[in-house]
């Protein structure tokens, strides 16, 4: 007997157990009613238009319960290097009204329609797709750009229930065309000489992966001494003639190929005393951009007794 009372109290002590843990489970989370814009962005590659062109797709979808309100808008924030150019946006569900050229500051898109609800808030829903495409000059670079979306308002319908994902960025690096640009790099050093004479050295080196264009190069002395004399040029370059030192020497040189150096020397008579400043810059010609300014030019002083 007192066997089945220990078993029949063990009964209701189990089911009172799991009673209590079916009252303290927590009751599923409801999406609140309304309508919820989700952007989701992505950029690649397309090289049907270019070796540095992209495509960058927008999709947008209402993951909410309620049919979002018409019209919807599409604000693309756009941000990529100097000579990149907007090409259009083609078969889109929301259309861009910028018209194709050079890179606007944002890109306005949009439709008269609405979207359907999904019948399981926060899961699926329907969409709509933007495609606009872009192209970036040889020199490649990076991209990126932020699309923002959203339904109007009317007094049926709730706003928005989850505006933090109605923005989607994305970023991609497009690499320049034939491996990377030109990189002209100046080294300058001056050594006196018998008879007042100074000789120069300049050494210009592409450190880029591409061919430069045609080379310029300008020899500037400042403050000019009295008695100044530039005697001449060596090297692969063409200079001006020989004589009293006037104005910045100017002289011209065929292309380098990527990791080429070219030598020049320049010689001088100076046959004042004081400190001068020798300063060489060279730049390149042509539509191939360079990837770094800043080494371009390279200055010394000289101090003749």
């Amino acid at each position: 007997m007192q066997m089945r009372i220990s078993g029949r109290l063990s009964w209701i002590a189990g089911a009172a157990w799991i009673a209590a843990v079916a009252l303290a489970a927590p009751m599923a989370a409801q999406a609140a009613p309304g309508v919820d814009i989700k952007v989701q962005k992505s950029c690649t590659l397309y090289p049907a238009n270019g070796p540095t062109a992209i495509v960058c797709r927008i999709d947008v979808l209402n993951i909410g319960s309620m049919a979002s309100v018409a019209p919807l808008t599409i604000v693309d924030q756009v941000g990529g290097p100097a000579g990149t150019t907007y090409t259009g946006s083609p078969a889109s569900t929301f259309p861009c009204s910028t018209a194709p050229g050079a890179l606007p500051a944002q890109l306005n898109c949009g439709a008269n329609l609405s979207l359907a609800p999904n019948a399981n808030a926060g899961a699926g829903g329907s969409s709509g797709s933007t495609f606009v495409y872009f192209k970036l000059p040889p020199t490649g670079g990076t991209f990126k750009n932020c699309a923002t979306a959203k339904s109007a308002l009317n007094p049926t319908t709730p706003g928005d229930v989850d505006p933090s994902n109605n923005t989607s960025c994305a970023s991609i690096t497009v690499p320049p065309v034939g491996g990377g640009a030109p990189d002209l790099s100046v080294v300058k050093t001056c050594t006196k000489g018998a008879n007042s004479s100074v000789t120069c050295k300049i050494t210009i080196k592409n450190n880029g992966a591409s061919a430069s264009g045609p080379l310029s190069l300008i020899d500037t002395l400042s403050p000019v001494l009295s008695g100044t004399t530039y005697t001449g040029a060596s090297g692969n370059v063409s200079c001006g003639g020989a004589g009293p030192y006037t104005a910045p020497v100017s002289c011209t040189a065929p292309p380098l190929g990527g990791g080429q150096t070219l030598v020049v020397y320049l010689s001088f008579k100076v046959l004042g005393k004081g400190t001068f400043q020798n300063n060489a810059k060279v730049t390149q010609g042509g539509v191939v951009g360079e990837a770094n300014l800043a080494n371009n030019s390279s200055s010394v002083k000289v101090s003749m007794p």
